[in-house]
C-alpha cells in the first residue's frame, strides 16, 4: 500500500495490470493507494534475482510517499518513508536485522537505463547468495570481493540470505535507491511479519543523533549503527566510547524504554532503529511485531512540521524539537483526544515530544517548529514522517 500527502500521483511499473488496477481512497490530506495481491504479484522478487520489478511514483507537485507492506494474510506490516528521486546517491551501506530469525533482504534498484551496480559482501557472508537470475557466481569469487551488475530503469537487483547483509557495501555509476528489511519474522503471537526501510545514501550519513525508544515498547528498542570511515569513534550518553575499526563495520546495542539516547560520532554514521525485541533481556523474546525505521541526524529536521495518518487504535508520534521552541498539536484540535509527553534529552538542547492519539483518531499533525520524528501504527509498523533528505557531508568513506 502507498500513502501519499497532498496530490494523487501518476502510478507506472513494467506490469500493466498492477499500474492499471490500483484501488486509491482519498482520506482527508492522504490518498491511499492499494497496490493488489493479485494484479501486482509479479512485483515480488521471488529469492535472489534481477527483475523488472519497480514502480514508479511521480506528481509535478511535492508531497510525501510512505510505502506499506502486507503480512501473510494480507494485513498492514511494516513501511518506511520514501526518498525522492532527486535525493538518491551512488554509495551505500547495507543495514538489515534478522537475528530471531526470518530472512535478511535488500534490493537495489534503478531509475536510470545502463547503470553500473557494485556490491560487496562483507567477509561474514557466505558466497551461495550471490545467486542471481538463476546464475551461480564463480565459486572462486570470495566475500569482499566486488561483483558488478548492469540494472536498467524499474529494475531492481534482490538479495536475500538467513545471514545478516549488514555492512554489505553497494556503489553505482548513477543514483540508486536500496532498501533493506525481512521476511518471515517471528512474532509475539507465533505469525511472522516483514520488516522494510528505505535507506539514505553514504553522502547524507551524519554525526549527531538522538534515538528516542518507542514509549509502547517496554523492552526498549535495539539499534545498528553502521560506519563507512575507518577508526570512527562512537560516543552513546552515559556509556564508555567505542572504535569502529573499518568502513562497513556494524555495531549493536539497546536503548531502554524512556531513555533517549544522544550519539555522537567522530566520522559520519547511519543508525538503525528496531523495535518489538527484547533480545538483550536475557531472553530472545519478540515482544510484539517487530519493525525497523532510519534514525535521522539532528541536522535533517524540519521546518514545516509533520502530518501523521494512521486508522487503528495502537499508535503514537515520536518528534525531536528544540527545548526553546514552541510545539502545536494542530490536529485533533482538541486537547482531550490525545496524550502528551515532553521529555529532555540529556546533554543536548533539544526535547523529545510524544503524542498518543486517541483510537479513534486518524490524523495527527505538529507544527510551528523545526522537527523530525517517526510513526508507530498498529503495533507493527513504524516510519520517519519527514526528513530534509538535502543535508550532505563531504566526508568520502574509505571502501
Amino acid at each position: 500500500m502507498l500513502q501519499t500527502s497532498g496530490v494523487d500521483p501518476d502510478i507506472t511499473s513494467t506490469i500493466s495490470s498492477c499500474t492499471n488496477n490500483v484501488h486509491k481512497v482519498e482520506t482527508g490530506d492522504v490518498t491511499l493507494i492499494g497496490l493488489g495481491n493479485i494484479d501486482c504479484a509479479n512485483l515480488v522478487p521471488s529469492g535472489t534475482e534481477l527483475g523488472a520489478k519497480g514502480i514508479s511514483v511521480f506528481s509535478s507537485d511535492a508531497f510525501t510517499l510512505h510505502v506499506f507492506q502486507a503480512d501473510d494474510g494480507g494485513n498492514r506490516a511494516d513501511g518506511y518513508l520514501a526518498i525522492p528521486d532527486s535525493q538518491l546517491g551512488t554509495e551505500y551501506f547495507v543495514a538489515t536485522y534478522c537475528t530471531l530469525g526470518g530472512i535478511c533482504q535488500f534490493i537495489v534498484t534503478a531509475i536510470q537505463d545502463a547503470t553500473l551496480v557494485t556490491v560487496v559482501f562483507p567477509d561474514n557472508i557466505d558466497n551461495e547468495i550471490t545467486c542471481v537470475s538463476g546464475m551461480q557466481e564463480p565459486t572462486n569469487v570470495q566475500s569482499g570481493t566486488a561483483l558488478p551488475y548492469i540494472i536498467h530503469e524499474y529494475d531492481t537487483l534482490h538479495f536475500e540470505s538467513t545471514q545478516d547483509l549488514s555492512g554489505t557495501y553497494i556503489k553505482s555509476s548513477q543514483p540508486v535507491g536500496v532498501i533493506v528489511g525481512a521476511r518471515d519474522v517471528p512474532t509475539a503471537d507465533d505469525q511472522v511479519t516483514n520488516t522494510i526501510e528505505q535507506i539514505m545514501p553514504a553522502n547524507k550519513w551524519g554525526t549527531e543523533f538522538v534515538v528516542a525508544p518507542n514509549r509502547l515498547n517496554h523492552a526498549g528498542d535495539i539499534i545498528k549503527i553502521v560506519s563507512k570511515i575507518d577508526s570512527t569513534i562512537v560516543h552513546i550518553l552515559g556509556f564508555s566510547p567505542f572504535m569502529m575499526q573499518h568502513a562497513g563495520d556494524v555495531v549493536e546495542r539497546r536503548v531502554d524504554w524512556e531513555l533517549h539516547s544522544r550519539i555522537h560520532a567522530s566520522n559520519p554514521v547511519m543508525i538503525m532503529q528496531i523495535m518489538s525485541i527484547d533480545l538483550y533481556n536475557g531472553t530472545n523474546d519478540v515482544t510484539g511485531s517487530p519493525s525497523m525505521v532510519l534514525v535521522p541526524h539532528t541536522d535533517q529536521k524540519i521546518g514545516n512540521g509533520v502530518y501523521f495518518h494512521c486508522d487503528s487504535d495502537n499508535k503514537i508520534l515520536s518528534a525531536l524539537v528544540e527545548q526553546s521552541a514552541t510545539i502545536s498539536v494542530t490536529e485533533p484540535s482538541d486537547p482531550n483526544m490525545y496524550e502528551s509527553f515532553t521529555e529532555n534529552v540529556p546533554g543536548t538542547t533539544l526535547e523529545v515530544f510524544t503524542v498518543i492519539p486517541n483510537p479513534i483518531v486518524e490524523h495527527v499533525i505538529l507544527s510551528n517548529t523545526d522537527l523530525v520524528g517517526y510513526g508507530y501504527c498498529d503495533g507493527v509498523s513504524s516510519f520517519l514522517l519527514a526528513s530534509d533528505w538535502t543535508v550532505e557531508n563531504e566526508v568520502s568513506s574509505n571502501i
